[in-house]
């Protein structure tokens, strides 16, 4: 090997070292790119919650998150895609006859906000509403469990009653569907009563068939909802809900 073949056979190296600090450095330039973008959306989920709990009233700061990635290009265009909304412990009803809402989730799709970040338009929402059993036999006034499914899917409750008729005291068995009607109420129909698997006279049955009670308006729903259907489960009953072109302002 001569003198003049050394320079050569090193440039290789050298090149392979300034690529490797190129990627490195790239590398940590997208890794810290990545975390304020991260923290921004955070910022912006917090800002978003108060902004919503204002807006419609709520008792507790909802929890907010913006979805996704980057978040800095939709926050530069002020239109995020979707933003998903958690409230909790809302009350429905009116002149004494409420429900509790244990927590109601909303997917608001094309969000546009103003360029103070005080108001917001979101094209469509969709939403579930949960209320449990417990919370359900509140209203009601009278203890409620699942009774299992129906023909439509949409699965029944039931309750227990006892009434008297000519001094006697009668126990029956009470299942029903939930149904939603076209002025936001919340009624029980299709009523089967069943005591002792033995036939009872028509007016027994009648008077068992009131054992959830008249049906419970869900009016004040927050963020402009409408109701769609209910479905009754294991554990409670699901309110399915959606919005179209509805506006929010912190004043």
């Amino acid at each position: 090997m001569t003198i003049a073949d050394a320079p050569t056979r090193r440039a290789p190296r050298r090149r392979r070292a300034w690529w490797r600090w190129w990627v490195g450095a790239l590398v940590v330039l997208l890794g810290l790119l990545v975390a304020a973008d991260r923290i921004a959306v955070a910022i912006a989920d917090t800002e978003a919650a108060k902004t919503f709990q204002k807006s419609e009233g709520l008792d507790h700061r909802p929890s907010v998150r913006i979805r996704g990635f980057p978040f800095l290009t939709q926050l530069a265009g002020r239109d995020f895609r979707q933003v998903d909304l958690t409230a909790t412990d809302l009350l429905l009803g009116r002149n004494g006859k409420t429900v509790r809402v244990a927590k109601l989730t909303l997917h608001l799709h094309h969000v546009r906000v103003s360029s103070h970040f005080n108001s917001a338009r979101a094209d469509t929402v969709q939403a579930e509403a949960f209320v449990s059993y417990a919370d359900l036999s509140s209203a009601a006034g009278i203890p409620i469990a699942y009774a299992g499914p129906s023909a439509d899917g949409r699965g029944r409750i039931k309750a227990t009653k006892t009434v008297t008729v000519a001094g006697q005291q009668i126990t029956g068995q009470i299942s029903a569907e939930v149904r939603i009607s076209a002025d936001d109420v919340l009624s029980f129909v299709n009523p089967q009563v069943s005591v002792a698997g033995a036939t009872v006279p028509q007016a027994v049955a009648d008077q068992l068939a009131t054992a959830f009670g008249a049906p419970i308006p869900l009016v004040r729903l927050p963020f402009g909802l409408r109701l769609q259907s209910v479905t009754a489960g294991p554990t409670g009953i699901t309110i399915s809900l959606q919005g179209a072109n509805l506006s929010y302002s912190s004043g």
